[in-house]
């Protein structure tokens, strides 16, 4: 049994999991270390104007 067939054009399905897949894993990585920047951000601006009253 070869091998070559697994590789062949699939119908599109093979595209959206080579290369749409791994985009919207990226995407979604940025956002949540932007989100989590911005709380860290937010957080440390509580702490400092606490330590100067």
């Amino acid at each position: 049994m070869e091998a070559s067939w697994i590789i062949a054009h699939q119908y599109g399905w093979d595209e959206i999991g080579l290369f749409v897949v791994p985009i919207v894993l990226a995407l979604a990585g940025v956002r949540y270390l932007e989100k989590r920047a911005s709380s860290d951000d937010g957080n440390d601006r509580a702490a400092t104007e606490d330590d100067t009253r």
